[in-house]
């Protein structure tokens, strides 16, 4: 198979989250528009998210009540845009660039953007092939 649903894929990796969301208390939000692209990526683009996931359950909200965790994979154009974000009050440097996700993207050949003003926001867009 040399292409998947990238919204049946990552949905999968959702739902499986799910669980230890609501172990937490974490209210979750999840949109990915349906698309078919390279397994390959998507495998990366599971990884990806996982690791976002993983990070944000384990570092981002201390003494937290409201707790959000927003993903977002929207197609406009012939581009694709990834957006991962939490509300997490965990003070982080404004360079932090945490490794695997710096290596995925490198591996993708993609620029990402981190931002860390409130909570931790990850972004990057991609041409569609």
């Amino acid at each position: 198979m040399s292409k998947i649903n990238v919204y049946k894929y990552l949905n999968d990796i959702y739902f499986n989250f799910n669980t230890l969301f609501n172990e937490n208390n974490i209210s979750s939000h999840f949109y990915v528009d349906e698309l078919k692209i390279s397994t390959d990526n998507a495998m990366y683009f599971g990884l990806l998210l996982t690791e976002l996931y993983i990070n944000s359950i384990k570092h981002a909200f201390k003494n937290q009540d409201n707790k959000e965790i927003r993903f977002e994979l929207k197609v406009h154009n012939n581009e694709m845009y990834f957006n991962y974000s939490d509300n997490g009050n965990q003070k982080l440097e404004s360079s932090i660039k945490p490794k695997l996700v710096d290596k995925l993207c490198r591996q993708l050949k993609l620029e990402y953007k981190i931002t860390v003003s409130k909570g931790f926001s990850f972004s990057f867009k991609q041409h569609i092939k």
